[in-house]
């Protein structure tokens, strides 16, 4: 023997493998393989994995460091047919460290041998190291297994026999590994301390030799056990335990444990992964619940139609049927789980694609026919998107993400709703059998409800207790009455909407009127006023502080004491003279015009005498001279031969104006006093030769000051600045536009008049010293006060109407409404309404079907509704009255109004109309009938106008030129006067070289004063100095002085 060693192919392992020279290839050995497969067969099942793990452990030591270390070193005596030994010892008692060594030696068929002192003796058997059992004896004792390494393979224990190799080991099994106990037959163990019983315990060598268990041990045949402390129960036979410390417990038949301390511990039941266990027991449903529906073995659910397939039944003997992938806190997932199929008959795993799918279609199925539904208040249907969140149905994708622009619903908003068998959410649905609730979550019955109806109770209390009531609460049961009075028993008498009830959300309610009360019928103050929709009653009362209601022909306010004050003054100014206003509003009047009546009437009738009178003409006479008789319609020019005096006519109307340019030829002058008026100019002499004023071509000489550019004046009471011509001018219009009628403003500022507001008059004097042109002048003045509105317009005639009305917003101290709600000083309120009456912030309203008939009581004022107010007491006339007035008041004022009038006047209350005065005037030539005031003074006039008017007017023009010439030099003069008067107080500051000095003084003059200051300068040598001076007059404007002095030699 050459103690070479060869490279095989194992087609078991699929690898290749180290053998000695002398190993049998396949082909050689297939004969005796075969035979010995048969023997194995004779005597139990075939281990073919026998071969392959023989096959691997000659791979792995084919492979080993430590067998190409001991490559060259002859050792090893192998004598059974296909036998190896392979060790480092080549003889018998080897020297070494620990003793002698033999070679090693595999004796039985088909044995493997490794190591010095390896003992392979029984066919196919496999011995490394140490010492094998074959020939020495083991002391079972104490089965002190783990003291001695090394393997035997498929030995026989006989009773009596004992094997000295670490391992024991039945018939027909295999051990790979140190301190392993084989106790059951056909069984397989790789590792170390791995245990497959055989349903016995083990206690002594005794016990192996009485029980005889140990030949063909087929408690847990045929198990497998791979791995350090592996074991095997008792009673598990082709259980597979593989992974350290993984175990297969008794009884677990068929089992698999797979993973470092897996533990299949049911029959059949398979444990695959690290501290994977079978601990319970395999139980086979009765049905599924998925959320509240219930799935049975019989069951049709409203979300999954399934029967479950397969034919497991929860028995003793199922127990075991169970796949485990781990434990309690050691849980795992299955990944990579191929698609299973999904039928009514289906057993196959599903994987998280396949559920999500089934998912999709139970939300799908939900959204179509589920039972419960969820909508946003208005009904549209909402879904949980992929996100969690809620949308609108309609704005999810059918994989759960979202289309562009979906707004989230607030989970707060949305309604939970049953469906009914026909699709209705609105439909009512019935739930039966519900059992009755447990817990404060669950759902409860009617029963249920029935029973807690009966015994709630609900409690009532107020602010305050009755009179002699016990307490201010109390209780009452479901199906007790509790009354609750109001006083008012006719439903016809109460109002809708007016009262309200506010809860705090703590148990309180608060009974509240409400702030606008609707639909009153009246409001009653007790002792004062009634208002409802036929009016407002004042039971007596006066209405005070009422505003100034609307006066025009339109107008329906109400009228307050001022307002009626007003007409009644207007009333009285009109008349003039000395008419007054009673307190109650009459107006009395006294000497109407000097004519000593006290009536227009028989005023106007002393006019017309007067005017008779006047018919017999006039004498006409000029400067003393004899008076000319002057007859009606006779002619009387007025002429001027030096034209500086221009007369003109317009009609009747005769203008006498003193030219623009007089011409009193270049020697004439006008010499007034001190004052001159020359070709030269006009001078205003005066002792001091230096305040000597005058006015020529060159200018103003006013005291060594001039009046140009003359600034507008102060024109106020008070006022003495001068004013110019501008000023004048607006004065003359505002004149002309105060006399009104043909009064025009002349270009030379005089104002020419003509028949003064249609009397024939031409001036005002005229009109107001005789009643003519009082009558003429005559106006109504109408005052309003609280309450009353008047409204002025004018006439087509020219006369004043005043439009009396009540305000439209009016103000009442009381109000009463009816007898149905009575406010006092201790209620307050935003509003109250009974019947047709709402009384509110913005005041009192009282609706009628007809909208012009709805009375209001506002701050704007008081809308009757084309209603009456009637019984209102008699309020103050004065300047400053609003009180109302009531009828008998205006119509003292109108029987006093009538009686100014004369003539018949009278005023007809159940027409409200006025029936005309009726004047007969003789104008000297024919008798007509007047009914009104303006016809009959203008009849008037136009007879007085032949006769005295061009008389009075013509003198009265010429004073009037006279005048304003008069007024225009006394104006020049006042400003001459202020001249000097200024000129006057600028004194002379004192000379002092190299100073300021300064000089303050006043002056009077010609009733004219000025104030003035005066600063000089003196140069440093004394020669010469700057002075300057400002003075300010009572007329015109300051006057400024300049001036440098100097010594010349």
């Amino acid at each position: 023997m050459n103690k070479i060693y060869k490279v095989i192919w194992c087609q078991a392992l699929c690898t290749w493998i180290a053998v000695s020279e002398l190993t049998k290839g396949k082909v050689k050995s297939s004969a005796v393989k075969t035979q010995k497969l048969s023997a194995v067969q004779q005597q139990s099942k075939p281990q073919i994995f026998e071969w392959k793990l023989k096959a691997a452990v000659a791979l792995l030591l084919g492979f080993s460091a430590n067998l190409y270390a001991e490559q060259g070193v002859s050792g090893g005596v192998a004598t059974g047919s296909g036998a190896t030994a392979i060790s480092a010892c080549n003889k018998l008692n080897v020297p070494s460290a620990s003793g002698t060594r033999d070679a090693a030696k595999a004796i039985g068929a088909d044995s493997l041998a490794i190591g010095c002192n390896a003992n392979a003796v029984a066919t196919s058997a496999i011995s490394i190291g140490g010492r094998d059992g074959g020939g020495f004896k083991v002391d079972l004792s104490t089965l002190q297994l783990a003291s001695v390494s090394g393997v035997a393979a498929d030995l026989m224990l006989t009773s009596g026999e004992t094997h000295y190799n670490g391992s024991l080991v039945s018939r027909n099994s295999n051990s790979l590994g140190v301190s392993n106990a084989v106790l059951s037959g056909s069984a397989i163990a790789i590792g170390n301390r791995i245990k497959i019983l055989n349903g016995n315990t083990i206690d002594s060598l005794a016990d192996l030799d009485d029980q005889g268990l140990l030949y063909d041990g087929l408690a847990s045949a045929k198990a497998i056990a791979i791995g350090d402390t592996v074991t095997v129960g008792s009673n598990s036979a082709t259980a597979i335990a593989i992974g350290d410390t993984s175990s297969i417990s008794n009884n677990a038949r068929e089992a698999i444990a797979i993973g470092a301390h897996a533990s299949a511990s049911k029959t059949g039941g398979v444990a695959l992964g690290a501290y994977s266990t079978t601990a319970t027991a395999a139980d086979a449903p009765a049905g599924a619940t998925i959320g509240v529906i219930n799935l049975g073995d019989n069951q049709t659910s409203v979300l999954l139609k399934r029967n479950f397939a397969g034919s497991f039944a929860a028995t003793p003997d199922n127990a075991g049927r169970q796949i485990s992938v781990g434990s309690a806190g050691k849980e795992r997932q299955i990944k990579n789980v191929a698609p299973g199929i999904i039928s009514k008959t289906s057993t196959d795993a599903i994987n998280g694609s396949q559920l999500v799918a089934v998912v999709e279609g139970v939300v799908a199925h939900i959204d179509d026919t589920a039972a419960v539904v969820y909508t946003q208040p208005g009904g549209t249907p909402v879904k949980k998107a992929a996100n969690g969140k809620w949308y609108k149905a309609a704005d999810i994708n059918q994989d759960g993400t979202l289309v562009a622009g979906a707004t989230e619903i607030a989970p707060n908003s949305i309604i939970t709703s049953v469906k009914s068998a026909g699709g209705s959410i609105t439909a009512p649905t019935t739930l039966t059998n519900v059992k009755a609730g447990a817990n404060p979550t669950d759902a409860v019955n009617v029963s249920q409800l029935g029973t807690a109806v009966s015994n709630a109770s609900l409690n009532f209390e107020g602010d305050v207790a009755a009179t002699g009531a016990p307490a201010n609460n109390f209780s009452r049961k479901v199906g007790e009455t509790t009354k609750i009075v109001g006083g008012l028993t006719d439903p016809a008498l109460l109002s809708d909407s007016n009262i309200g009830v506010v809860s705090d959300g703590a148990g309180k309610l608060t009974v509240k009127l409400a702030k606008n009360l609707q639909a009153l019928d009246s409001v009653s103050i007790t002792g004062g006023p009634t208002m409802n929709n036929g009016g407002i009653n004042m039971n007596g009362k006066k209405i005070t502080n009422l505003a100034a209601g609307t006066v025009s022909s339109t107008s329906q306010d109400a009228v307050n004491g001022s307002q009626l004050y007003n007409v009644s003054n207007s009333i009285k100014n009109s008349i003039g003279g000395n008419t007054i206003i009673n307190p109650d509003g009459s107006i009395a009047t006294v000497n109407l015009g000097d004519t000593g009546q006290d009536n227009i009437h028989d005023a106007l009738k002393t006019i017309n005498n007067t005017a008779n009178n006047a018919n017999k003409g006039w004498k006409l006479s000029t400067n003393g001279g004899t008076a000319t008789q002057v007859v009606p319609d006779q002619r009387v020019d007025f002429s001027n031969s030096d034209n500086n005096v221009k007369i003109t006519n317009n009609g009747s109307n005769v203008t006498v104006n003193l030219n623009n340019n007089l011409d009193l030829s270049p020697a004439g002058s006008v010499t007034m006093g001190n004052t001159t008026v020359n070709n030269g100019g006009l001078t205003i002499q005066n002792a001091d030769p230096n305040k000597v004023v005058s006015v020529t071509d060159a200018g103003i000489n006013a005291g060594n000051n001039k009046v140009t550019n003359v600034q507008d004046g102060l024109i106020a009471n008070g006022s003495k600045d001068a004013v110019n011509g501008g000023q004048i001018k607006n004065i003359a219009d505002s004149i002309k536009n105060s006399i009104g009628g043909n009064t025009v403003v002349n270009p030379d500022g005089t104002i020419t008049t003509n028949n003064i507001g249609n009397t024939g008059a031409n001036n005002i004097h005229d009109a107001i010293s005789n009643v003519n042109t009082a009558a003429t002048k005559a106006k109504t003045t109408v005052t309003q006060g609280a309450n009353i509105v008047v409204t002025p317009s004018t006439n087509l005639d020219g006369s004043t109407n005043y439009q009396v009305a009540t305000a439209k917003d009016v103000s009442f101290d009381n109000v009463n409404v009816s007898n149905n709600v009575t406010v006092g000083g201790n209620v307050t309120a935003n509003a109250f309404q009974a019947g047709n009456t709402t009384v509110n912030n913005g005041g009192v309203t009282i609706a009628n079907a007809d909208p012009n008939k709805v009375v209001s009581v506002t701050d704007a004022g008081i809308n009757a509704g084309n209603n009456k107010v009637t019984n209102v007491a008699p309020g103050a006339i004065s300047a400053t009255s609003k009180d109302a007035v009531n009828g008998s008041q205006l119509n003292a004022s109108n029987n006093a109004f009538n009686t100014f009038l004369g003539g018949g006047a009278v005023y007809n209350d159940n027409t409200k109309t006025y029936s005309a005065p009726t004047y007969v005037i003789n104008n000297g030539t024919t008798t007509s009938s007047y009914n009104n005031v303006g016809d009959a003074l203008g009849a008037l006039n136009q007879a007085d106008t032949k006769i005295n008017s061009r008389i009075d007017i013509l003198g009265d023009q010429l004073e009037q030129s006279f005048r304003t010439a008069n007024n225009r030099i006394d104006d020049v003069e006042k400003l001459a006067n202020a001249g000097v008067a200024a000129a006057m107080s600028l004194e002379n500051a004192p000379y002092i070289a190299g100073k300021f000095t300064y000089a303050v003084g006043a002056a009077y003059h010609g009733g004219e004063n000025a104030v003035g200051a005066t600063l000089r300068r003196t140069a440093d040598n004394g020669r010469w100095s700057l002075t300057g001076g400002v003075a300010a007059a009572s007329q015109g404007d300051p006057s400024i002085r300049i001036g440098i002095s100097g010594v010349i030699d």
